[in-house]
């Protein structure tokens, strides 16, 4: 089912850890999902290889946003990412307090803290572009260690980023931006 995600994300490994075996199906069904399992036991791949797969053949722009709460975090998913996605010739950015990349096109995937996606949100406007914000070809948002948000003030940013986010792409349809509003939402 990973054509050409398989490669670039599994190759080297040869095999699935048991988190991946079991989230991979319903992320590439489109599902809203949880990924629930230990540190280091795969989850970044389990996500980010069926998400891929699933977006890799839209011919417009297509964005998977995933958030993490630190730089830190976005830094090491940077890192760990940027091979697999130059191997399928897919851009990643990452945004942050620390690393503000141009945001004058639509990123594959765009890593970032929930600050600064607060900010993108509201300077994301693209000029002269037919897609009219960097958000409005969202597909896929990844929530990472939302362990650390859960009942916070933290969390209750990330939880009206993402309504604003919906609305945001409500809006891009009304403005033929995007043809739908739905964005899959997968947690870690």
């Amino acid at each position: 089912k990973l054509q050409r995600a398989w490669p670039a994300f599994f190759e080297h490994y040869g095999r699935l850890t048991p988190v991946q075996r079991n989230a991979i199906l319903p992320i590439l069904a489109g599902e809203d999902v949880l990924v629930c399992s230990a540190t280091a036991s795969g989850k970044t791949e389990a996500v980010c290889a069926p998400l891929i797969e699933r977006y890799i053949d839209i011919s417009t722009p297509w964005t998977i946003l995933y958030v993490s709460p630190t730089k830190a975090l976005v830094n090491d998913l940077y890192e760990r990412l940027f091979t697999p996605l130059r191997r399928l010739n897919l851009s990643i950015i990452r945004r942050t307090g620390d690393h503000s990349a141009k945001l004058d096109r639509i990123p594959h995937v765009l890593i970032t803290t929930p600050e600064s996606f607060d900010s993108i949100l509201c300077r994301g406007k693209l000029e002269n572009s037919t897609y009219g914000h960097v958000l409005s070809r969202v597909q896929a948002v990844v929530l990472d260690e939302i362990h650390l948000l859960h009942g916070s003030p933290r969390g209750e940013q990330v939880k009206w980023l993402l309504e604003r986010l919906r609305r945001l792409k409500r809006q891009a349809v009304r403005e033929n931006w995007c043809r739908n509003p739905k964005i899959q939402i997968v947690g870690l």
